[in-house]
C-alpha cells in the first residue's frame, strides 16, 4: 500500500502532517524543519488512510495548493515533494510535480489569469514584465499623467503644489517631488487590500480645536499667583494673538490665519519657579497647533494627490495593456478581482483545491492572503498558513507581519503547532540567540524560544576558540573633540570594525576553519569595501555574492561611460574623458595633452581642442607620435562606432572590454581581478536585456542604463570556475534560507531614515490613511502619539510613530534573521558612538544589554556568560577623535588585544594585523584583437549551470548519436533533393519545426501556434479551440495568410487523427509535461524539457508520448524515421528514469497526409522496453 509511515515524525510535526481536515497555524523557527514538514503532509495527504473511509484525503495532486516566497523555494519544495512522493511509492503522483500548483503567489496568479484569459479579457499571451520594461512604462505614465498636471494651472491645489514641492523625478534624489510623491501613493495602493479604494485622508483638520487647547495652557500660565512680570507680559501678548484668531468668524479662522497667530505666542521663560511644570504643557500644545495649522493647510493636497496617483496607475495599466504585459501588482490585483468578482473564475476554483499552504507566510500582504483565502474552501476551511514572526524583513516589499499574525487568531488555539526544534545550528549558538532576543531584556518581541536537536552532528573544526565571539567598536566622543569626531568617524564603525572581524576570521581560519565555510553578512552593503579590504589584508579572499552594490562599483560606471562615447562621440564630460582615463585604456596626463593640443592656424604655436576631435583625427602638434595606449584606444573606438552599423549595442560593448585588453589584464589580477570581470560581464549582460526590452539603440541605451544605476538594486557577480575558497559576503536579506558554518555579522544597526512627504500607514484592517506634510517640516520631539487619534496633527504623530515602531522591530528581526544563519560558530560585530545624551545607534546599545548587562564594556579582552556549555569571548576596542596636523585621526585603546596607539587614517586601521601586503597596480599590457569571431568567450557564471536540454544539447548529440550508430542515419537515406545531414542552421530551424526544402513560410511560429492550440484542446477538456481563439494565436505569432491556412489544415488533421484517438484511450493524458531530472551524461548534470503530449494509466507502467512535428516536408519515410529517432530516444530515456517500463513514441507530421489513407497525418513510430532500451547520445 503506497503511503509514508509518520513515526519518525516529532509531535509536531505528526500534528502538522495528520491535520487535513481543518486549518492550521504554523509557527516554524528558523532551522525547524518545515520544508520537510510540509512535503510529508503533501505526502500523508495522498496516502490512504488519510481521510475517511480509509481513502485518501486528496485524490490528487492537483488539488494541491503551495504557495512560498521565491522561485527557488518552489522548486525546492517540488524537488522534495517529488522524491517524498517516490519514495511513498506514488510514482503517479510524482509525475504530476512539475504541473502542480506549488509556486510562488506570482506564478500562481500568473496561471491563473492564463487559464482565464479570454473570461477576463485579457491576452492569453501575455508576459510579465521585467524591471526595465515596467519602470520604463511606469516612468511614461508619470511623465504623461504628472506633466501634464504641471502644466494645467486650473486646479489651485495641484498649482500650488508644484510649486512647492517640484516637479521631481521618479526614484530620483528629489524626495519631495510631485513625481516621488505619487509614486509613493501607487505603492501604498498596491499594498492595500482593496487597492485606491482602500487610501483614505487620514485626520480631520481641527485648527480651532489645537488653537483653543493652546489657549488653554496658557491661560493656566497666566493664572499662577507666582508669575512675574515679564512672564505675564508674554502670556498676555499670547492670549490676545489667540483670542482675535478664536473670536473671528468661521469663515475668517482658516489654517493660515492660525499660523499667523501662532507666530505672535511668545511662551515665558521655564525658569519661573510657579509656572515651570506647566511651561512644558504649553510648549507640547504650542508645537501641535503648529503642527495641525501646517497639515490642515495641507489636507486639500491629500485627495488631489490619491486622484493623480489613481490616474498614473490608470495610465500604466493601459500601457502594459498594450504591451501585453503585466507586473507584480497586477497578477495579484487582476487575480483577486477574477477569483472574488468573476462568476465564471470563482466556479472552476470554487472546491479545486483541498489542501492549501502558505509558506514564509509572515512576507504576504493583506491582498494576498485574501485570495489565498478564496482559494481555500468556505470560510478558509483548507489554509494552513507556516511562518516565522521573527523572520518578516521584507516590509519595504509591502509584506505585513500584522497579516500573518491577524491570521494566528482567526485559528483556534488547539490547531496553533510550533516548530521549535533547530535541526541547524548547535546549541551554544541557538543559547546566544536566546541571550540577545529572548529573555526580559532581548531585542525580539514575542520571541520563540528554539530548542537544539540532541541527534545533530557536530562539524566544528576551530575547537580552541569559542563558538560565539563579539568584537565591540565603541567610539567615545567628548564634547572637546567633536569638531574631529566627523573626521574620525571616518575610521571607526566601519574600518575598526572590520579589522575586528577580518582578525577573528583569520583566527577561525588558522584554526582549521577553510574560508570557505565562513559568511559575512551585512545589513547593509554601503560599507562593503571597507570588509573586503580588511578580509583580504589578512590573507583572506572574499566574494561578494548578495546585496546591492553592483552599480556602485567602478566597472558600471566605465561602462556606463562607455556607452555615453558611443551613443555621442563628442560626449567627452559624461565618455569620452572618463572612458579614456579608466583602466580600459589608462590614458596618462602626457596621452591627453597630446589630444587636447593642436597648432594654430595662423602661426606654428600650440593651442587648445577638445579630446574628442583629437582622437578623431590622430594629428598631433608638432607631428609628434601617440603612445601605444593612444593610439590602441584610437583604433579599438573607431572599430566599435563602424561596429554599430550592424551589430546591437551590447555586442559592440563586448568586443570593445576584449579588444582594449581589460578582461585579459583582470583575468592575470588574481580574485579581485576575476571579481572586475565578472563585473563587467555582467554589465554587458545587463545592457543587453535593458536594450532588447525597451528596443533601444546607442543613443537611448546611455540615458537609460544611467537610469537603471541610479535606481537598480542588484548584486555583484561572479565568475564560473573561480576559487571555492572564499569568504561570501552577502546581506543578511540575501542569506535568508541559507545557511553556513561560520557566521560574521556586522552593519546591523543603523535605522533607515525616511524623509519623504507622504507618510501612509494602517488606519483599520482595509484602510490605509494618507498625510502629506508640507515642504521643510519639522515635528518638535516634544509631541507623541494619540492612542485615538482624530485630527491631522494627531493622525501624522500616530503613523509616523507607528511606522518607527515597524521598522525598529523589522531591524531587530533582521539580526534574528543573520544570527539564525550560524551552524557551528558566530562572530559578531558591533559599532557604537557614545555620547554626553547616551549610546547609538540603540540596537546596538540594546544587544549588548541584553547579554551583557551594559552598552559600554572595557577595553580589551574578556568571557561573558550567555547560557552556552562554554563562556564567549568579548573584544571591545575604543576609539577616541584626536586632531592630528592632517585634521583627523583617533587614538585606538584596545587594552593590549588589537592595537593601541594613534591612527591617521582609515588605510592605517586596515593594515592592523595584516598579513597581506597591499597588492601594487599591474602593468598595463596592450592586447592585439584576435580577429576570430568564433573565438571562446568569457561567460558569467549562472545558477543554471549543468542544466541542458535536448534543444540546448542537440548538435552535439547528433554527433554522438550518429557517431555510435552511423548505420541507421545512413541507411535511412535522404528524400529526393535533402541532404543526409543537415547543416547547422538546418538542425536548429528542425528543433522549432521549420521546413528543410521548399517552404518559402518561416515555420518557427506556425509550429508555437499548433502547439499552443493543442495544448488548449487538452486543457479546455478536449474540444476544439473556438475560431476567435484560433484568430488570436495567429496574430499573435504573425503568420501569413499562407501559414494561417496551414494551421487550420494541420489542426483538422489531428483533431481527426487515429493517433489522438489512441492517446485519449489513456485514463490521463497532459499536455506541455515538464521534466526536470538529474542523469548521468557528458552534456550535463540535469536534463530539462517538455512533452507535448503524455497519456498514462494509474495501474500501468507504460506511457504513449506525441510529439507533433510541423514541417518535414520532402522526406521520405525513412529520412522522417532518422530525423527523429535521436529525439524519441531522449524523451524514452527520460521517462523510463522516471520509472515506467516501456514507452511508444508518436512523432506526428500534422503538415504530412499519409498517402494510403488521406486526412490522416504521418506518424513516425518509436517503441522502447527492456529490450529495447533507449539511449542519450
Amino acid at each position: 500500500m503506497a503511503g509514508i509511515d509518520l513515526s519518525t515524525l516529532n509531535n509536531s510535526q505528526r500534528q502538522i502532517v495528520s491535520t487535513l481536515d481543518r486549518p492550521v497555524f504554523v509557527e516554524a523557527g528558523a532551522g525547524s524543519g518545515k520544508t520537510f514538514t510540509l512535503t510529508r503532509r503533501i505526502a500523508w495527504a495522498l496516502s490512504p488512510g488519510s481521510g475517511e473511509n480509509g481513502e485518501p484525503f486528496v485524490e490528487d495532486l492537483s488539488q494541491v495548493l503551495v504557495i512560498t516566497f521565491t522561485n527557488a523555494a518552489a522548486r525546492e519544495i517540488k524537488e522534495r515533494v517529488r522524491s517524498t512522493l517516490r519514495e511513498a511509492g506514488m510514482r503517479d503522483q510524482a509525475l504530476k510535480v512539475d504541473s502542480a500548483w506549488i509556486s510562488t503567489i506570482h506564478g500562481m496568479c500568473s496561471r491563473i489569469l492564463r487559464r482565464h484569459a479570454l473570461d477576463l479579457g485579457i491576452d492569453p499571451s501575455f508576459k510579465v514584465a521585467g524591471t526595465n520594461e515596467a519602470r520604463a512604462l511606469m516612468e511614461q505614465a508619470t511623465e504623461e499623467v504628472v506633466g501634464a498636471a504641471s502644466h494645467d494651472r486650473t486646479d489651485p491645489v495641484l498649482s500650488s503644489a508644484f510649486d512647492e514641492y517640484g516637479y521631481g523625478t521618479l526614484g530620483g534624489p528629489t524626495p519631495f517631488g510631485m513625481v516621488s510623491m505619487v509614486f509613493d501613493v501607487v505603492n501604498a495602493a498596491h499594498s492595500s487590500p482593496d487597492g485606491f479604494d482602500s487610501l483614505v485622508a487620514a485626520g480631520e483638520p481641527d485648527v480651532d480645536g489645537a488653537v483653543a487647547r493652546l489657549r488653554g495652557a496658557i491661560g493656566a500660565l497666566g493664572a499662577q499667583a507666582g508669575i512675574t512680570p515679564a512672564a505675564r507680559q508674554a502670556v498676555m501678548g499670547s492670549l490676545d494673538s489667540l483670542d482675535a484668531f478664536l473670536s473671528a468668524p468661521p469663515g475668517a479662522r482658516t489654517p493660515e490665519a492660525a499660523a499667523v497667530a501662532l507666530e505672535g505666542v511668545k511662551l515665558p521663560n521655564a525658569r519661573a519657579k510657579a509656572i515651570k511644570e506647566l511651561v512644558p504643557e504649553a510648549k507640547r500644545a504650542l508645537g501641535e497647533a503648529k503642527l495641525e495649522a501646517a497639515l490642515s493647510s495641507n489636507a486639500p493636497l491629500t485627495d488631489g494627490l490619491i486622484d493623480l496617483a489613481r490616474k498614473v496607475d490608470a495610465r500604466n495599466f493601459e500601457l502594459k495593456r498594450e504591451k501585453s504585459v503585466l507586473d507584480n501588482d497586477d497578477l495579484v490585483s487582476l487575480a483577486l478581482h477574477a477569483v472574488r468578482d468573476n462568476p465564471v473564475v470563482a466556479a472552476d476554483y470554487r472546491g479545486r483545491f483541498k489542501l492549501v499552504m502558505v509558506d514564509e507566510s509572515q512576507d504576504t500582504d493583506a491582498r494576498q492572503l485574501e485570495l489565498i483565502r478564496l482559494l481555500s474552501g468556505d470560510g478558509a476551511s483548507h489554509l494552513t498558513t507556516v511562518g516565522d514572526a521573527q523572520q518578516s524583513i521584507y516590509r519595504f516589499r509591502g509584506a505585513d507581519v500584522g497579516v500573518f499574525r491577524a491570521r494566528g487568531t482567526e485559528v483556534p488555539q488547539e490547531d496553533h503547532v510550533r516548530l521549535d526544534v533547530n535541526y541547524r545550528s548547535h546549541a551554544d549558538v541557538l543559547s546566544f540567540v536566546d541571550a540577545v532576543c529572548g529573555g526580559p531584556q532581548g531585542v525580539v518581541d514575542g520571541f520563540m524560544h528554539l530548542d537544539p536537536n540532541p541527534k545533530r552532528k557536530d562539524g566544528y573544526k576551530a575547537r580552541s576558540l569559542p563558538r560565539v565571539d563579539v568584537e565591540v567598536t565603541l567610539a567615545k566622543r567628548s564634547m572637546a573633540a567633536v569638531t574631529s569626531a566627523t573626521c574620525a568617524s571616518m575610521i571607526n564603525t566601519p574600518t575598526t570594525c572590520a579589522t575586528q572581524i577580518a582578525d577573528r576570521l583569520a583566527a577561525y581560519a588558522a584554526a582549521g576553519q577553510s574560508p570557505s565555510d565562513m559568511a559575512l553578512l551585512l545589513g547593509a552593503t554601503g560599507k562593503a569595501g571597507f570588509y573586503i579590504d580588511a578580509l583580504r589584508s589578512h590573507g583572506l579572499e572574499c566574494v561578494v555574492t548578495g546585496g546591492s552594490t553592483f552599480t556602485r562599483t567602478p566597472e558600471a560606471k566605465v561602462m556606463a561611460a562607455l556607452l555615453h562615447s558611443l551613443a555621442n562621440p563628442h560626449d567627452t564630460q559624461s565618455g569620452l574623458f572618463p572612458l579614456l582615463a579608466s583602466p580600459m585604456f589608462e590614458l596618462d596626463a602626457n596621452d591627453f595633452v597630446q589630444l587636447g593640443t593642436r597648432r594654430q592656424d595662423l602661426v606654428d604655436a600650440p593651442t587648445k581642442r577638445a579630446i574628442d576631435r583629437g582622437i578623431q583625427t590622430m594629428s598631433f602638434y608638432g607631428g609628434a607620435q601617440p603612445s601605444p595606449r593612444l593610439q590602441a584606444a584610437h583604433e579599438v573606438l573607431s572599430r566599435a562606432r563602424l561596429a554599430l552599423r550592424k551589430h546591437p549595442v551590447a555586442d559592440v560593448c563586448l568586443q570593445v572590454v576584449r579588444e582594449s585588453g581589460w578582461l585579459s589584464r583582470l583575468e592575470a589580477a588574481g580574485t579581485d581581478g576575476l571579481a572586475q570581470e565578472a563585473n563587467i560581464l555582467a554589465a554587458v549582460r545587463y545592457i543587453r536585456e535593458l536594450t532588447q526590452d525597451l528596443g533601444l539603440g546607442p543613443a537611448r541605451a546611455a540615458t537609460e542604463f544611467d537610469l537603471w544605476l541610479e535606481s537598480a538594486k542588484v548584486p555583484p557577480a561572479s565568475l564560473a570556475g573561480g576559487s571555492s575558497n572564499q569568504v561570501q559576503i552577502m546581506t543578511v536579506h540575501a542569506s535568508k534560507g541559507l545557511e553556513f558554518p561560520i557566521v560574521a555579522i556586522a552593519e546591523c544597526w543603523a535605522a533607515p531614515r525616511h524623509n519623504g512627504a507622504v507618510v501612509t500607514g494602517r488606519v483599520d484592517a482595509r484602510r490605509r490613511g494618507i498625510i502629506v506634510k508640507p515642504k521643510g517640516l519639522k515635528v518638535p520631539k516634544e509631541l507623541s502619539a494619540d492612542e485615538s487619534p482624530r485630527s491631522c496633527a494627531e493622525w501624522l504623530l500616530s503613523l509616523a510613530e507607528d511606522g518607527a515602531e515597524e521598522e525598529a522591530a523589522e531591524k531587530t528581526r533582521l539580526l534574528y534573521v543573520a544570527l539564525t544563519r550560524a551552524r557551528e560558530a558566530l562572530v559578531l560585530g558591533v559599532g557604537m558612538t557614545l555620547s554626553s545624551t547616551g549610546a547609538s545607534p540603540a540596537l546596538a546599545a540594546n544587544v549588548l544589554e541584553a547579554f551583557l548587562g551594559t552598552y559600554s564594556p572595557a577595553s580589551g579582552t574578556s568571557s561573558f556568560d550567555y547560557g552556552g556549555s562554554e563562556p564567549g569571548r568579548l573584544r571591545c576596542v575604543s576609539l577616541e577623535p584626536r586632531m592630528t596636523a592632517a585634521g583627523k585621526g583617533a587614538t585606538i585603546d584596545s587594552a593590549g588585544s588589537f592595537y593601541d596607539g594613534t591612527v591617521d587614517s582609515p588605510d592605517e586601521v586596515t593594515g592592523i594585523g595584516a598579513t597581506v601586503e597591499a597588492l601594487k597596480p599591474a602593468g598595463f599590457t596592450l592586447v592585439v584583437p584576435d580577429p576570430d569571431p568564433a573565438a571562446p568567450a568569457v561567460t558569467i557564471w549562472r545558477p543554471r549551470a549543468g542544466v541542458f536540454s535536448y534543444s540546448s544539447a542537440h548538435a552535439q548529440m547528433l554527433g554522438d548519436f550518429s557517431a555510435a550508430d552511423s548505420t541507421a542515419l545512413d541507411d535511412a537515406g535522404p528524400a529526393s533533393g535533402v541532404a543526409a545531414l543537415p547543416t547547422r542552421a538546418e538542425r536548429d530551424a528542425m528543433q522549432e519545426g521549420a521546413p528543410v526544402v521548399g517552404d518559402a513560410d518561416k515555420a518557427t511560429g506556425l509550429g508555437s501556434a499548433f502547439h499552443e492550440l493543442a495544448q488548449a484542446m487538452v486543457e479546455s477538456g478536449q474540444r476544439f479551440p473556438e475560431p476567435k481563439r484560433i484568430a488570436a494565436t495567429k496574430r499573435f505569432w504573425h503568420l501569413s495568410e499562407r501559414a494561417g491556412a496551414r494551421l487550420d489544415e494541420a489542426l483538422a488533421r489531428w483533431w481527426d487523427s487515429d493517433v489522438r484517438q489512441e492517446a485519449l484511450s489513456h485514463a490521463l493524458v497532459r499536455s506541455e509535461v515538464p521534466f526536470f531530472q538529474r542523469v548521468e551524461s557528458a552534456y550535463g548534470g540535469y536534463v530539462e524539457g517538455a512533452i507535448d503530449l503524455l497519456a498514462t494509466d494509474p495501474d500501468s507502467d507504460h506511457a504513449f508520448l506525441v510529439d507533433y512535428k510541423t514541417g518535414d516536408r520532402g522526406l521520405d519515410a525513412h529520412a522522417l524515421r532518422a530525423r527523429h529517432e535521436m529525439q524519441a530516444n531522449f524523451y524514452a530515456y527520460v521517462l523510463m528514469g522516471l520509472g515506467f517500463s516501456s514507452v511508444s513514441c508518436r512523432f506526428v507530421c500534422v503538415e504530412l497526409n499519409r498517402a494510403d489513407v488521406p486526412g490522416q497525418p504521418v506518424v513516425v513510430p518509436y517503441e522502447f522496453d527492456a529490450a529495447r532500451q533507449p539511449r542519450m547520445g
